[in-house]
């Protein structure tokens, strides 16, 4: 449970530092009037920066003082800090956009860090006509990535909200708001995203994922459909307390942001497909409507049972190594210089992570169906930023050598991304493989 009381020296004194003040007024404001966790995070964060100690705000720390975390608990494997970091990050974004869009100065989270910093907002007119009171504050990052920023977290938003009010039905209303982005030639534009064309958006859930890395064993599609998840309960290894708390937290659907930001990142290269563009959460999708249209399956096959039933085919294959107790991608038939197995290795400092993108027929061979997947969600994410990238169908020609994708009736292709402090700094295509269409 949050400790709400622990601010330190931050409820002495809240206005005698204009930081601390403005960190007052957005944790005060309507936007998180309701998110008592977030609001705590953000007031701890605050406090400890800027009080002149950043050396308390880490993963670990953070987790003990704000989440009551014990003292040994293992950041690595439970991700309670980042996750709700990645919240606050979008929170402070849609305060700053909306309801806090006339203060002259805005809080930010950068990715990788908790240390929060004030900047000044990013105006279009000359620098002279700045606020006269900003804040003494750290260097502006390059206005490239404030502004990417802006756009990616705004549109995160407005899909969110547009799924929680037509509860995963049609988006018949949807409107982005953002200025959309040139599309190019990528990989969704390529085989889903089709004019005239409907497509299917199935997000999975992240509390199938974590079931299964709790037990060892992964709820089947059947299970999942028919609702058999306390059946399935009855065989896991768990006592009967856990067993109704995981019954009654995997009969109520959800997904995670990870997944609405691929969503997201698709509609803004996409923006002319977005009509014909349905999200639904895979608990909500039937059989029939992989005949009807394109589908882009995105998640890890953990959290979205619909995976299992593209994938029997393919050669790369994501699973739970229930002995190394992680996940890998199992290669079924290696050629040179393949590993049989890729497993991730995620710990606080660096990070290896595996990302499966593949494309095959749907149902009735009417469409295509394009599968965004990885070791974890940040690996769907770097799935979703290689299939999005404008050069992504000319650079998996040149690796698969092939000289048009339209003659492919299926492919694969296995990303390894690198990182460090939680920033992605290196993605390599590391294996493919292709199916041609004959061309008589």
């Amino acid at each position: 449970m949050a400790r709400s009381e622990n601010h330190g020296s931050l409820n002495k004194h809240p206005h005698e530092d204009p930081r601390i003040s403005l960190a007052y007024r957005v944790a005060a404001s309507e936007s998180f009037r309701r998110s008592t966790r977030l609001k705590t995070l953000l007031l701890h964060l605050c406090d400890r920066a800027f009080h002149g100690h950043p050396e308390d705000l880490t993963e670990q720390q953070v987790g003990m003082v704000v989440f009551g975390k014990p003292a040994d608990y293992d950041s690595a494997n439970e991700n309670v800090v980042r996750v709700t970091a990645r919240q606050l990050r979008l929170k402070l974004q849609e305060f700053f956009d909306a309801e806090g869009r006339g203060e002259p100065n805005v809080i930010i989270i950068p990715k990788g860090s908790y240390i929060p910093e004030i900047r000044p907002r990013i105006q279009t007119a000359a620098p002279h006509s700045a606020a006269p009171h900003s804040l003494d504050i750290r260097p502006p990052a390059p206005r490239n990535i404030w502004m990417w920023i802006a756009l990616a977290t705004g549109l995160l938003s407005l899909v969110a909200g547009w799924i929680a009010y037509s509860k995963w039905q049609e988006a018949k209303d949807l409107k982005l708001v953002q200025q959309p982005i040139e599309p190019g030639y990528n990989l969704l534009k390529s085989t889903v995203l089709i004019p005239g064309q409907r497509t299917l958006f199935v997000v999975g859930d992240p509390n199938l994922g974590r079931f299964a890395e709790r037990t060892g064993s992964s709820i089947g599609l059947d299970d999942y459909l028919n609702h058999n998840i306390a059946a399935f309960l009855a065989w896991a290894p768990l006592s009967r307390d856990e067993k109704m708390w995981w019954e009654n937290l995997l009969s109520r659907p959800q997904t995670d942001a990870a997944s609405l930001a691929v969503a997201s990142r698709a509609l803004q290269a996409n923006p002319d497909s977005v009509q014909l563009i349905t999200v639904q959460h895979a608990a909500e999708v039937r059989a029939p409507e992989f005949r009807a249209s394109n589908v882009l399956l995105i998640g890890t096959p953990l959290s979205n049972p619909w995976i299992e039933l593209v994938t029997a085919p393919f050669n790369f294959q994501i699973f739970y190594d229930s002995v190394k107790k992680v996940t890998a991608i199992r290669n079924r038939e290696p050629k040179a210089g393949e590993q049989a197995q890729y497993s991730a290795t995620v710990a606080s400092k660096r990070a290896v992570r595996f990302a499966h993108i593949a494309m095959r027929p749907n149902l009735n061979r009417s469409g295509s169906m394009l599968l965004l997947s990885g070791t974890d969600s940040e690996a769907v994410n770097s799935a979703a930023e290689f299939a999005c990238a404008r050069e992504s169908v000319a650079r998996l020609c040149s690796i698969a050598g092939i000289d048009d994708l339209q003659y492919a009736s299926s492919f694969e292709l296995v990303l390894r991304i690198d990182s460090a402090e939680g920033i992605s700094h290196d993605t390599q295509v590391i294996a493919t493989r292709t199916t041609l269409r004959s061309r008589m």
